[in-house]
């Protein structure tokens, strides 16, 4: 198995200035460049409006790396290799939750993790 422990590390690739977000498509927002991890904020099933998401979305660009590291140690953890699936996709419910949707670069195949902060910790709930 591959380590891809803090693949998404290098937080210049991502967008954190608030002033620098926008919104796509009308349901988008780059949180990293194409060029860089290609990683989106799906504001489809989002619980308020991009303005108010803003802040919330240059924090969680922030620890895109460390909820990454968590599910790649779970999968460690449980014998499994899931070197070759990327975020492509983030969201969150009405409660905050983070989602973490990965595509498989070998396989048709999309899986989601979802976390929950507590202060200023994340835990991984599904």
């Amino acid at each position: 198995m591959a380590n891809t422990l803090n693949r998404y590390g290098d937080l210049s690739k991502f967008i954190t200035d608030l002033s620098k977000l926008e919104l796509k498509f009308g349901e988008e927002v780059a949180m990293s460049g194409n060029k860089d991890y290609g990683i989106v904020f799906d504001m489809e099933d989002a619980p308020c409006g991009f303005e108010e998401l803003r802040p919330f979305i240059a924090n969680l660009a922030k620890d895109i790396c460390e909820l990454d590291n968590i599910v790649q140690k779970f999968a460690i953890h449980e014998g499994e290799d899931f070197s070759d699936y990327n975020i492509f996709a983030v969201t969150t419910d009405e409660n905050y939750n983070v989602y973490l949707i990965y595509d498989s670069m070998k396989v048709a195949n999309v899986c989601e993790c979802r976390f929950e902060k507590k202060g200023e910790k994340y835990y991984r709930l599904g």
